[in-house]
């Protein structure tokens, strides 16, 4: 997969610091953090890169509903005896967990639940850690941390273009183009741009495909040439903002462009989340799909990372 910038995505690095500040009736054990990722699939990934959306935005816009709600951390914190033996308790290890925005160096979360939901709506860098104690006192006042564990978060947004296809290329559309000619061939080309006010004000798209050359309405299993290093926003977006990313499926006939289908109509999109994480592949790739009747198509796109 190639580079890019502003990706939306989470790399951990982990990294522990042991205490050995132990009530009397625990000496000669030591305490140990363990907590993991829990992805929405329900695996859950220890220590990896992982891939995510900021918190509240869409995952199927097909249902307002149903939202990206934060990326879920899961604590099985242990005891480790000398002997090499783990115990795991079920309340005699105090968590406490802290999320620092690097950026400002600024605190942004607490949190002392086991385990914890994280949701992160701004991009940024984040550091996430989990301290460990002995008893109740100890975590309130901060001090004499057992152990801790800390994972290194990045959110951002920015997705590189795999493929495009369309399914059938057909001539019905939720827009009315007089003097556009169905048994005439025309040529097609798929648009992105930041919104609609950048159409509107003519700036320049973020992408635009080759157009492909001479098609007639009803073929199949067409395929775009994707040059290297495109890129697009994700196309999930926050419930609540109407504004956001535009893609047009565009025709051209006679010397005049038709817009066909765009995202702006949520009977035509759906999304899907076509893969979350990987522990060798660090990559999470998002489907597009525009229909309306016989007219499909499809934007493939991907996050990628490098350490």
């Amino acid at each position: 997969m190639k580079p890019f910038a502003f990706l939306i995505v989470l790399f951990f690095v982990i990294g522990c610091k042991k205490g050995s500040n132990l009530p009397d009736e625990d000496a000669g054990k030591i305490a140990a953090n363990a907590f993991s990722y829990i992805n929405p699939q329900g695996t859950p990934f220890a220590d990896s890169i992982i891939v995510l959306p900021p918190s509240g935005y869409l995952v199927n816009s097909n249902n307002p509903h149903q939202v990206f709600s934060g990326s879920t951390f899961v604590s099985k914190p242990y005891w480790e005896t000398v002997s090499g033996n783990k115990l795991y308790p079920d309340s005699d290890i105090f968590v406490q967990w802290k999320v620092k925005d690097l950026a400002s160096e600024k605190v942004v979360k607490t949190d002392t639940t086991t385990d914890i939901q994280l949701d992160l709506f701004e991009i940024g860098k984040y550091k996430l850690t989990q301290y460990l104690y002995a008893n109740a006192e100890n975590r309130r006042s901060a001090i004499l941390a057992l152990d801790s564990a800390s994972k290194i978060i990045e959110v951002v947004n920015s997705r590189e273009i795999d493929s495009i296809m369309i399914d059938t290329l057909g001539f019905a559309s939720p827009y009315l183009h007089a003097g556009l000619d169905p048994n005439a061939p025309v040529d097609v080309f798929v648009s992105i741009y930041k919104d609609r006010a950048d159409l509107e004000n003519q700036q320049p798209p973020l992408f635009q495909s080759a157009s492909l050359k001479g098609i007639a309405f009803g073929a199949k299993h067409l395929k775009f040439e994707i040059p290297d290093l495109s890129f697009s926003p994700s196309f999930i977006r926050r419930r609540d903002i109407n504004e956001g990313i535009l893609l047009q499926l565009n025709v051209q006939q006679g010397g005049k462009t038709y817009t066909l289908l765009d995202n702006e109509h949520g009977y035509i999109v759906q999304t899907l989340q076509t893969g979350y994480l990987s522990n060798d592949n660090s990559s999470l790739l998002e489907e597009l799909r525009l229909r309306f009747q016989s007219t499909s198509l499809r934007i493939n796109t991907s996050f990628t990372f490098k350490n």
